[in-house]
């Protein structure tokens, strides 16, 4: 149990009698749960009265602290490295920080374990059918391709010239060059666009050898890689579409005359008068 009880348990009546009545009430409860702060495990390098407080304020130029915030277990030989700290917001408490620790090391790993597999295993089916035949092949047309390792620096499209490049723009700005940051910058570019040149030129190739075997999956397999990334923003408008709207919502609001007669509303004129519709 843990929280501000606004008691300090080594003294239950304080230093007024103003409440006293509730402190002692509280400090007799959580000792009939057994319960025991580990104000003892703190650590703290103060060497001065209240160097254990958890709660300072300052009246009339007196600073007034108390043991208000606590821990409270049945087993204090359980929580190791308890410290307290100031938080990094403003209060006037202070922020109790204790480990807590259930069991030891080995015991945590055979739960993750136990926890790892399914504990009961669903049998399975007496006899396969076509049905089943088909299901397989369906889940295994389904299944997404996954690429065997991520893309690094050893198998980057960015060549070997282009990384010492970025090595050397690094080296610059952590020694604080900016003159010759500036002038690598400007030579990472040039070598990125020759890259993505080269990397363009290399697809290309790849997808038309496919194409002249037969093989459009792994042609579309090839430069499919280019758009794979892109999100469901939509493309901007061209001059022609923009034209277009533009003259819909020209005939859109313009006035014409209109190509039938007008549908005839048979309301007679009344006035505010009148008493009949009153009733």
């Amino acid at each position: 149990m843990l929280g501000d009880f606004n008691v300090d348990f080594a003294r239950p009546g304080g230093n007024s009698n103003e409440g006293a009545e509730r402190r002692y009430e509280t400090a007799a409860l959580v000792g009939t749960m057994g319960l025991r702060s580990i104000r003892s495990h703190y650590r703290s390098s103060k060497k001065r009265l209240g160097r254990y407080w958890t709660w300072r304020q300052k009246r009339d130029g007196v600073i007034h602290g108390s043991e208000y915030d606590h821990i409270l277990t049945n087993a204090r030989g359980a929580f190791t490295n308890c410290q307290i700290k100031i938080p990094r917001f403003d209060t006037d408490h202070s922020l109790l920080v204790g480990t807590l620790r259930l069991e030891s090391v080995k015991h945590h790993r055979r739960y993750v374990r136990s926890r790892g597999t399914y504990p009961v295993r669903p049998p399975g089916p007496l006899e396969r059918n076509r049905a089943d035949g088909l299901l397989d092949d369906l889940r295994e047309a389904a299944k997404k391709e996954v690429p065997d390792k991520r893309e690094t620096r050893n198998n980057s499209w960015i060549s070997e010239p282009t990384w010492r490049l970025v090595d050397q723009k690094a080296a610059a700005r952590r020694r604080g060059e900016s003159a010759t940051l500036r002038v690598l910058k400007k030579s990472v570019r040039r070598a990125l666009r020759k890259d993505r040149k080269a990397r363009a030129g290399a697809a290309a190739a790849a997808a038309q050898a496919h194409l002249e075997r037969g093989h459009i999956g792994k042609a579309f397999g090839a430069i499919k890689g280019w758009y794979r990334d892109v999100g469901p923003r939509l493309q901007k408008p061209s001059r022609e579409d923009i034209n277009y709207t533009h003259s819909e919502y020209e005939k859109l609001f313009a006035e014409e005359e209109p190509s039938e007669d007008p549908i005839p509303i048979h309301n007679d004129a009344i006035s505010i008068n009148d008493a009949w519709w009153r009733e």
